[in-house]
């Protein structure tokens, strides 16, 4: 069976993924039989061996491909796209794209309606459908929270669910057996690294790079995880092109940007004028020194806080 896993929406993508792999394991009672391939290297002859072995003291096994996307070798990628037919039965291959793959290739079209399984495209949440999951969220883990705090998280955030979630645990601890209200939010929220990203992004947007370094020199010093400050910066990016996306196809007022773009009133408001500042272009070399830099920071080939100043030298 062939699952594909794409979209914006990485923490949703990632959760599913992991519930995926964690059944696995349980299944399998070990790892033996999982594989993880580097899709952007990946050649036909190591996924036909990964792909058309038989499992080892279990039923089947389970094999990763992860950014297959960046694989420049078309001939490569299309002996992989024909080989699809040869897979094992006992093999379970996962496909994972995070973030909006280019939706021409002949390798996308494949993975829309792979043999045997089926795609799952993770998008961002709308609103409402943020706010749901907060409170569901919050609950799940032991808390409860009032709707204006949840409404008043989900503006903080930006819609980020990576941030999201870190602040649910964070205010369920300060909450402790009471409901979370809007002044505990306020109180612990990363407000502040929010509105330190947002000039951050201006200053970029204006080709500022001294401003936005002593931006980042402020963000730097409230001790948040790199990775969570990375991960606002892209999320506004990511933002900036759903408007002009919006906008370029009629939308003129909020309401309309907000409808066609799926995102929530407060970060159309910040986000709007800047958007007009960034070209496609502009946007384009953005998404390539993010998809860089976040896998430089991932795979531990650089640190953090020094990730995020050499993202400021590629905008």
């Amino acid at each position: 069976m062939i699952l594909f896993f794409y979209g914006p929406n990485t923490y949703l993508l990632n959760r599913k993924f992991l519930e995926l792999k964690a059944k696995y394991l349980a299944a399998s009672g070990d790892n033996f039989n999982l594989s993880t391939l580097d899709g952007e290297n990946l050649t036909y002859n190591d996924f036909a061996a990964q792909t058309q072995a038989m499992p080892l003291l279990a039923t089947s096994r389970l094999v990763v491909v992860e950014n297959t996307q960046k694989n420049k070798n078309k001939d490569e990628v299309s002996a992989i796209i024909k080989s699809f037919k040869n897979i094992s039965s006992t093999t379970n291959v996962v496909f994972v794209e995070r973030g909006e793959p280019d939706k021409r290739t002949a390798l996308f079209k494949a993975l829309q309606s792979p043999p045997g399984g089926k795609s799952h495209y993770f998008k961002p949440l709308k609103p409402y459908e943020l706010l749901k999951f907060i409170k569901q969220e919050t609950e799940s883990r032991g808390g409860g929270i009032d709707p204006a705090a949840a409404q008043t998280l989900a503006e903080f955030s930006l819609g980020d669910m990576w941030l999201v979630s870190n602040e649910i645990d964070k205010l369920i601890n300060f909450a402790r057996s009471r409901s979370i209200e809007v002044g505990d939010v306020e109180l612990l929220s990363s407000k502040n690294i929010v509105s330190n990203t947002f000039a951050l992004v201006d200053c970029l947007s204006q080709g500022k790079k001294k401003q936005a370094f002593e931006e980042l020199e402020k963000l730097i010093a409230t001790n948040e995880p790199p990775l969570k400050i990375f991960s606002l910066i892209n999320f506004q990016f990511r933002a900036i092109a759903q408007i002009k996306t919006a906008v370029e196809s009629g939308a003129k007022s909020q309401f309309e940007i907000m409808r066609k773009s799926s995102l929530a009133p407060f970060t159309v408001s910040k986000l709007k004028n800047l958007s007009e500042k960034f070209t496609w272009a502009n946007l384009s070399r953005v998404y390539s020194a993010v998809a860089e830099i976040d896998e430089k920071i991932k795979t531990g080939r650089i640190e953090g806080n020094e990730g995020l100043k050499e993202l400021i030298l590629l905008v």
